[in-house]
């Protein structure tokens, strides 16, 4: 008679409880050994994967060469994406052979990695599927525009329900053209939904990875344009465009000559009186306020935006940038700067205009701590203005000085005292702490009661910057929060400038 696995044994145990154990010992080890295979057996598994895609995607043939990548979400699991990049001039039947032993790269490699390719052959880039029929729909499309001279290529993607296809046109002057040739090839696909769009700059980047943020753009993305790109079409007809955003309920175009923004904007409104008109020209751009209607300006909206930035263009300002509520100019050198934002300030900007900036380069409009950077609210430039006139021996310098209401308030980029609520503040740089008295000597006169001053030495970091508050006539020091940051040469800096201003 057989015993019954429950029996008990001299040890105190079962047979049961045994066979148990041991089954799943062996049932752990059988998972780990999957796990491990199913990794490639390597830890950082997508960095693996990326080492194995170049390796292996480059053996197919008519390959040239191929980009891959990869990021390790957890041990023995992650992501590798590739991009194969083809020999020139493939036939169409070669292409679909390198594309159909991609997508079976793709399908062979499964588990805790998930594997993604793209193809690009003759600057058109796909999405490659892990099946045979999948890929012939994308490459009907593919070879449709393929070979034609006015496209620079093009990016299909294929991702679940979400199809876009963009085609890269090689002259502005056929994006309209382009814009045809790409819905007619988006109608084509036999998709339901895909989002079409022509582009095209005016210095296109060789390389398909250096295109981005296109000069030109047409795009259904908010529904049919039609009315829109024949609204474009004549206004491309009477002046001398040099970028435009066409898409439904929107006409973004600049031109040539800033003169001509009152003229242009009329055409627009007639052709296309139910999308926004937005015009700029010369170094004036304005900001792209994005695809919800909600957001889209009425007639006039931009009307002290535009007023303002005829006042400061001016023989040395390189650009100026419009919001509907904000300027910022971008001048060539300080003293550019300076005229600038004091012709602003005596234009007596109103509302809806809050903000102005003037930097004296690029990267002083910009934030970086270079040059003289000029900030304040359309009430209070002028003071921000004055102050900054007697930073320009300490550069980099800041003047910011706005109103009290929050919502005129400074960017967040704008440092602000962590024991005070102003919204004024200055930042110089000294070449030396023996420069100080002559630092106070500038700015005394014309620094207002309640501004934050940071000052710091060139070459110095910045926990080493001193930081005060002018309060009823003399500076306190404003103690940092961290004892950690409580740096000998700031402490001693910031005595140094207390002392010579409160003598």
């Amino acid at each position: 008679m057989t015993e019954p696995s429950s029996a008990a044994r001299p040890d105190g145990g079962s047979v049961r409880s045994t066979t148990t154990r041991t089954t799943a010992v062996a049932a752990l080890l059988a998972a780990a050994t999957l796990l491990l295979t199913s990794c490639t057996g390597h830890v950082d598994a997508g960095s693996a994967g990326a080492d194995a895609a170049r390796d292996e995607l480059a053996r197919i043939d008519g390959v040239a060469t191929v980009r891959a990548d990869g990021s390790n979400d957890l041990p023995f699991a992650g992501t590798t994406t590739a991009t194969v990049v083809t020999d020139d001039g493939l036939s169409d039947d070669r292409l679909q052979r390198v594309t159909d032993a991609v997508g079976q790269w793709i399908a062979d490699h499964r588990g805790s990695v998930t594997y993604s390719a793209d193809v690009e052959a003759d600057g058109f880039v796909f999405t490659v599927q892990p099946t045979r029929t999948a890929n012939a729909r994308v490459l009907d499309v593919v070879d449709g525009l393929r070979g034609d001279d006015r496209w620079l290529g093009a990016v299909l993607s294929v991702r679940g329900e979400v199809r876009s296809l963009d085609l890269q046109v090689a002259d502005p002057a056929d994006l309209v053209t382009g814009w045809t040739a790409v819905r007619a090839a988006a109608d084509g696909s036999g998709w339901d939904d895909v989002t079409a769009t022509a582009s095209a700059w005016n210095d296109p980047a060789r390389d398909t990875t250096g295109r981005r943020e296109p000069d030109w753009s047409i795009t259904d993305s908010a529904g049919d344009p039609a009315t829109e790109v024949a609204a474009l079409g004549q206004v491309a007809a009477a002046h001398r465009l040099t970028a435009a955003t066409v898409r439904r309920g929107l006409v973004h175009v600049h031109i040539a000559d800033l003169a001509d923004v009152p003229d242009v904007t009329a055409v627009l409104e007639r052709a296309a009186p139910d999308a926004a008109a937005i015009v700029d020209g010369g170094v004036v751009t304005k900001r792209d306020p994005g695809d919800d209607v909600d957001e889209r300006p009425d007639a006039g909206t931009y009307a002290e935006a535009d007023r303002l930035a005829r006042v400061a263009a001016r023989p040395g300002v390189t650009a100026v940038e419009l919001t509907r509520t904000g300027v910022t100019v971008t001048a060539a050198d300080v003293d550019t700067a300076l005229v600038a934002a004091e012709a602003l300030a005596a234009a007596s900007p109103v509302a809806p205009v809050r903000t102005l900036s003037v930097g004296s380069s690029a990267a002083a409009a910009a934030g970086d701590h270079q040059g003289l950077l000029v900030q304040g609210s359309a009430d209070r430039l002028g003071a921000s203005a004055a102050v900054a006139r007697s930073l320009t021996a300490f550069l980099p310098a800041r003047a910011s000085f706005f109103g009290a209401d929050p919502s005129d308030g400074p960017s967040p980029s704008t440092p602000t005292s962590p024991t005070t609520t102003t919204n004024a503040s200055i930042s110089a740089t000294l070449q030396r702490i023996d420069d100080v008295p002559a630092f106070v000597q500038a700015v005394r006169p014309v620094l207002p009661d309640g501004t934050t001053v940071q000052v710091g030495i060139a070459g110095q970091l910045q926990l080493q910057t001193a930081q005060l508050t002018l309060r009823d006539g003399r500076l306190t020091i404003d103690r940092p929060r961290a004892v950690a940051t409580d740096d000998d040469a700031r402490v001693r800096l910031a005595e140094a400038v207390r002392e010579a201003w409160n003598g």
